[in-house]
């Protein structure tokens, strides 16, 4: 009886601890961030800038705001670390915050360097796409869980722009589409930020000149804008067809918020340069309008993300993954390391080659179980 209650004593003094350490978190944090509007209220105000100057100061109040919410959140998810199958996932989303903001900013500061900061926030975002379909799919139980529910269910109403094809019978094939779809944005997107910067070097980019033919500018935004069609709509009709297996993840926010960033860093960018090659944007100081054009969008990247820091916040959340269990507490060792290395990417990737295309004639085929981050050699 003694050790009984002794557990129990145990158990909400850390639930206690717990509680009170993420409302200390929210405190210091609101604190900081009313301490730093206040100082860079004052440095604008005692000092003569520039627009640039001003920009990049407001910029980096933003940028460490935004940093500070989604670390706490990543803090939060570590505290509690109970489901790392699906958590890795949502620390890898919460990342994207940093990532994105820290890059614009130091584009902002470096316009000469702003083309190549571009090929890292490129690259992951069609990383955290994928992470997020992962999810998805992870929390309906893997590959064959999912297949195994969708054949319950009857055809399927592609959507537009395919609303003219037949509709899709829900099997293995429709899972690999899927998956297909995503992959295909995960190598397409860091590519075309790759040949930009090969096509800018050789002088044959052009950015934001629609109307050149010769311009590698038209046919890399073409391609982009088509790889990320193919890779939304096949999202989004793998959520519809499994909505009903998804309804106790809340999948609806969750979407919103990466929806809305890879839609803001795409065609925000495309609107800026077209504004530009209408002379809207013109050279200015020892600014080109092609600098104004990338400092512009990088700015508003930097603003947008502390909006989207604190819809992660919400959309993310780590209470649903919160214990009392102080043994749960200190299982994350290796769980950070397991976040960066994405093992279970490059594992499912290789999984769906050896496992799907051999069985893509096969009406009635279903994959073997599998949960996305086993070893695909299995």
């Amino acid at each position: 009886f003694d050790s009984l209650l002794c557990m129990r004593w145990h158990r909400w003094r850390t639930r206690r601890l717990c509680s009170h350490l993420i409302t200390i978190d929210k405190l210091v944090m609101g604190l900081l961030a009313i301490l730093g509007l206040l100082v860079l209220c004052l440095y604008l105000l005692l000092n003569t800038l520039t627009p640039h100057e001003v920009a990049f100061s407001a910029a980096g109040y933003c940028c460490c705001v935004a940093c500070m919410i989604s670390f706490a959140g990543i803090l939060s998810h570590m505290r509690s670390w109970n489901l790392p199958l699906l958590q890795r996932y949502i620390v890898r989303i919460l990342l994207m915050v940093p990532i994105f903001s820290i890059d614009s900013w130091l584009g902002l500061r470096f316009k000469s360097a702003a083309l190549y900061l571009d090929l890292v926030r490129d690259a992951y975002e069609a990383f955290v796409l994928y992470n997020f379909f992962a999810l998805l799919l992870t929390f309906i139980g893997g590959d064959y869980a999912c297949v195994q529910e969708i054949q319950k269910e009857g055809p399927f109403a592609c959507l537009f722009p395919l609303c003219w094809c037949p509709p899709c019978v829900l099997d293995h094939r429709f899972l690999f589409m899927c998956k297909a779809s995503l992959l295909q944005f995960m190598a397409i997107k860091p590519l075309a930020a790759a040949f930009a910067l090969i096509t800018e070097a050789c002088g044959v980019y052009d950015q934001g000149n629609f109307f050149n033919p010769k311009a590698a500018y038209v046919y890399l935004t073409f391609l982009v804008n088509v790889s990320v069609t193919i890779a939304f709509t096949a999202l989004v009709s793998f959520f519809l067809a499994t909505r009903h297996l998804l309804e106790p993840l809340h999948p609806v926010g969750k979407f919103c918020c990466v929806k809305a960033v890879i839609f803001l860093s795409f065609w925000q960018s495309v609107l800026i340069t077209l504004l530009e090659k209408l002379n809207v944007i013109q050279d200015a100081g020892d600014w080109t309008a092609e600098q104004i054009n990338m400092g512009l969008a990088n700015f508003l990247l930097c603003v947008e993300m502390l909006a989207i820091a604190v819809a992660h916040n919400y959309a993310f959340s780590a209470t649903p993954y919160k214990t009392a269990d102080p043994e749960q507490l200190l299982q994350t060792q290796g769980g950070l390391w397991d976040v960066m290395v994405a093992k279970d990417i490059a594992h499912d990737v290789l999984f769906t080659i050896h496992h799907y295309l051999p069985t893509w004639g096969r009406q009635t085929a279903t994959p073997p179980p599998h949960r996305i981050g086993e070893d695909a050699a299995d």
